[in-house]
């Protein structure tokens, strides 16, 4: 049967074709960039782990799933990145319960989704424009 959970992305339309062959369903037009679309699969295996195309800009969540957290990412057609989530999409990450130390490698893969969203949202047409 499969570990089964609810997966939503956003990419560009043209890309559209790549998810609907994972399981995807185009749910919306975006609703302020009309070439971009909104995509879910509400019972994607496994979260789609190892099947993901890393050559096209996308982003999203999944939700836990019996085996794993919820998860953020995020691809812009070079890196594909990870980052757990809370259920209310909150980066989380570790911390030593007897050091009270936040977890170094947590923190690096927080700044390598980051950078990876920054490009991503810059490609897509998302980057919010900086006023002088």
């Amino acid at each position: 049967m499969g570990d089964r959970c609810y997966m939503k992305l956003t990419c560009e339309k043209v890309h559209a074709p790549l998810f609907e062959a994972l399981g995807f369903e185009v749910e919306a037009d975006h609703h302020e960039h009309p070439g971009l679309v909104e995509m879910v699969d509400e019972q994607a295996n496994y979260a789609h782990w190892s099947e993901m195309p890393e050559n096209v800009p996308y982003f999203g969540f999944h939700t836990a799933g019996g085996e794993y957290g919820d998860t953020a990412f995020v691809c812009d057609g070079k890196e594909l990145c990870y980052v757990d989530t809370n259920h209310q999409s909150d980066v989380m990450v570790r911390v030593d319960e007897q050091s009270g130390r936040v977890s170094k490698a947590d923190l690096a893969g927080v700044r390598r989704y980051r950078q990876c969203r920054q490009r991503t949202e810059r490609r897509l047409g998302l980057a919010k424009k900086r006023v002088p």
